[in-house]
């Protein structure tokens, strides 16, 4: 009874970072997704880093004539190794 718990629990981990990983884009697939799904005019895109992932920063000219910016999530960042010194 317990084993079948945690098969089903380590399964929906599994799916979890399989979707989080899938959902992952870079700068330019984001700004033409935004620029598709706003029909506007991409104004700038950036990436930061926050925690352990890149978010896309794109500012948008929607159609009405506002300045929107739009958050994406990115792909996960490996942290780096320090040197030792």
């Amino acid at each position: 009874m317990m084993r079948k718990a945690l098969q089903k629990t380590l399964l929906g981990i599994v799916l979890a970072v399989m979707v989080t990983v899938a959902n992952a884009m870079t700068l330019s697939q984001a700004v033409e997704k935004v620029r598709r799904e706003t029909g506007g005019k991409v104004l700038s895109a950036q990436t930061k880093v926050q925690k352990d992932r890149e978010v896309h920063l794109i500012k948008v000219l929607t159609q009405d004539g506002r300045v929107r910016t739009v958050r994406v999530p990115g792909n996960p960042v490996k942290p780096r190794k320090r040197p030792r010194g």
